[in-house]
């Protein structure tokens, strides 16, 4: 498992290699680099707009999935609202 805060051009190779990647909203130039890594031209377009409580799932670099993010009760007071 590697986790980043930001995704830079020098993680595509790392991102391309992967098996499952979960990804949140992202800004338009890190929506770039895992679009281009993970082969997804359709990533570059809607991880900069998608809601903060979404995440694309790919995996195998074929399958792409939108999944909600729900938080609990006790979440929401221990960690606060979701957001990146």
């Amino acid at each position: 498992m590697l986790l980043r805060d930001e995704l830079t051009p020098q993680d595509a190779d790392v991102l391309a290699r992967a098996d499952v990647a979960l990804l949140p909203p992202l800004s338009a130039p890190e929506a770039e680099v895992a679009a281009r890594a993970l082969g997804r031209d359709q990533l570059a377009d809607h991880l900069p707009r998608i809601r903060p409580d979404l995440i694309g799932v790919v995996a195998g670099r074929q399958a792409l999935r939108w999944t909600q993010l729900s938080v609990t009760a006790i979440e929401h007071q221990l960690i606060g609202p979701i957001s990146r």
